[in-house]
């Protein structure tokens, strides 16, 4: 395969694992779909704009349409809604146009028509303009380390709390920087037009930046190590395309509930509750819910989370929830589970939920807007237990 530059006039060429341009054609390869194809694969390669290196190796796969930068787990793709995962296939968001230049390589994604381009951390992002890339042999995918577990972060106490009320808070689990950064992206976002759709209420579609979703995980010493201490050291799965909900709680409007220095009781029903898979008709969709608070949560009636302790072992609740999960209309016939419970949180508190625990929003009569982020982990072995679950809630769980 011959490749000349449409601008440039140059030919594509190969030099020590390296691209160059030549003066003269340079036959080139042609890369196989099949990654189990090693003798047409080119191997691992960085990379790098020259002000960030991707945080991962890809090996850089091409096709009749389009080129493929594929990892251990699959392919790079953006999702329609803009999230960057490295388990893509062979589809418009996975495939990539690549120009070549003297400067280097840019990736047009075939789904979105925007660029490859890298944020401060490494990791991917959609750019309007072309980023080009320099191309570095690697010997390896170098996926980064998990961090260092530390086995005490949960007391006895709180694993004893866990089981029983199906939740823990973890105090001062995400460091000041983290939750900085995280507003920061936020508000800015919530300054974009785009950002906001034109339905009523209006709708806004906010995501932070995969790297910061990232390091809010692993740069956390406090959230990582007491997700593995409810799973067990090793068994909390940290990919590099680990989704994060941005949650925002408005205000309610002058006049339906005050809130000055007392508390203004949340009125709403205690069967208005759900459990995460509802919305997408899903069971056990993922193993922990881990909700991170930006703001202030610390008195009730500002946006809090609320929880039904103990409701992840109501035998009622597990014999009804397969058929609300499936039929919307059996949802209409809840079980009254009393009392509702508010999870009141500082900024950077994190809360771990049993993914069974029935749930809630609550009210926010405060002047601020609520923010939040929610993870949703997994244990590393969550596809093959979770059909185990509902006969055995602690299956994945290492307590």
């Amino acid at each position: 395969m011959l490749v000349q530059g449409v601008k440039s006039q140059l030919w594509l060429a190969v030099v020590g694992g390296d691209f160059a341009s030549s003066d003269e054609p340079q036959p080139l390869a042609v890369l196989s779909l099949d990654p189990e194809d090693e003798a047409q694969d080119a191997g691992w390669v960085h990379l790098s704009t020259g002000e960030a290196m991707m945080a991962y190796a890809v090996r850089m796969i091409s096709s009749e349409k389009a080129m493929f930068l594929a990892t251990n787990t699959g392919n790079v793709a953006c999702g329609p809604v803009g999230h960057f995962n490295t388990r893509g296939q062979q589809g418009q968001w996975a495939q990539w146009f690549v120009d070549r230049a003297p400067n280097g390589l840019s990736f047009l994604n075939k789904g979105h028509k925007r660029y490859l381009g890298l944020d401060l951390d490494g990791y991917p992002q959609l750019l309007d303009e072309p980023v080009y890339f320099q191309v570095q042999q690697s010997p390896g995918d170098m996926e980064p380390s998990e961090p260092p577990v530390d086995a005490s972060v949960l007391s006895p106490e709180d694993i004893l709390g866990f089981k029983k009320n199906g939740f823990v808070i973890v105090r001062n689990a995400v460091p000041p920087t983290l939750v900085r950064a995280a507003l920061r992206s936020i508000n800015s976002q919530l300054g974009q037009a785009s950002s906001w759709d034109a339905s009523t209420p209006p709708q806004i579609a906010l995501n932070l930046p995969v790297g910061l979703r990232r390091r809010i995980i692993s740069e956390s010493p406090r959230f990582w190590s007491a997700l593995n201490n409810l799973l067990g050291p090793g068994n909390v799965s940290l990919p590099d395309n680990q989704a994060a909900q941005v949650a925002l709680r408005f205000p309610q409007p002058p006049g339906k509930g005050e809130y000055g220095g007392d508390y203004v009781p949340d009125t709403k029903r205690d069967h208005q509750w759900h459990v995460d898979g509802f919305n997408r008709q899903l069971l056990h969709p993922f193993s922990v819910l881990c909700g991170v608070a930006l703001s202030d949560q610390s008195r009730g009636s500002m946006g809090n989370l609320h929880v039904f302790p103990g409701a992840h072992l109501n035998q009622e609740v597990m014999q009804v929830l397969p058929e609300m999960i499936k039929n919307v209309e059996s949802r209409k016939e809840k079980p009254d589970l009393g009392a509702s419970e508010e999870v009141l949180m500082n900024p950077g508190d994190a809360v771990l939920v049993h993914q069974l625990l029935a749930h809630r929003v609550g009210t926010n009569t405060s002047e601020h807007i609520r923010y939040q982020l929610y993870f949703r982990m997994n244990h590393k072995d969550h596809a093959q237990l979770k059909s185990q679950i509902m006969n055995n809630p602690w299956v994945e769980y290492a307590i």
